[in-house]
């Protein structure tokens, strides 16, 4: 995590927010909500009850169980840094106990950014 000393714009790129000045470096706690957040993102992979890895997103068969593929597996993304307007909302985990790079969704905070996205969608169409 960082804040910048300015609010990058939405369609600022991944290596002018690495270029950007720098407020506070690795602050205890940002909130999504500050317009100069700037967060470092590795993306999870939805998973079915069996655990198996789905493709795409926004799965049916996603049962609230994500995977993190660490950096030497084959369909791993690289880590990224994206502004807080590409975030929606933060989702609490939980590890799943026997399971190596399985995380849990909190159930209420999953329904909340599947509302936001649902949200977007139709705000993006009726534009």
């Amino acid at each position: 995590m960082r804040v910048l000393k300015s609010k990058p714009k939405e369609k600022t790129t991944e290596s002018q927010l690495a270029a950007a000045e720098i407020f506070n470096l690795r602050p205890q706690s940002v909130s999504i909500q500050d317009p100069a957040a700037v967060f470092t993102v590795r993306w999870y992979h939805e998973c079915n009850g069996h655990l198996d890895v789905l493709q795409g997103f926004q799965n049916k068969e996603c049962k609230g169980l994500f995977y993190l593929p660490t950096a030497r597996e084959a369909f791993a993304e690289p880590v990224e840094l994206v502004s807080n307007h590409a975030v929606l909302e933060s989702v609490k985990m939980q590890k799943v106990l026997g399971h190596i790079g399985v995380w849990a969704a909190e159930p209420d905070h999953l329904t909340c950014v599947r509302a936001k996205f649902r949200k977007l969608i139709r705000e993006a169409k009726n534009r």
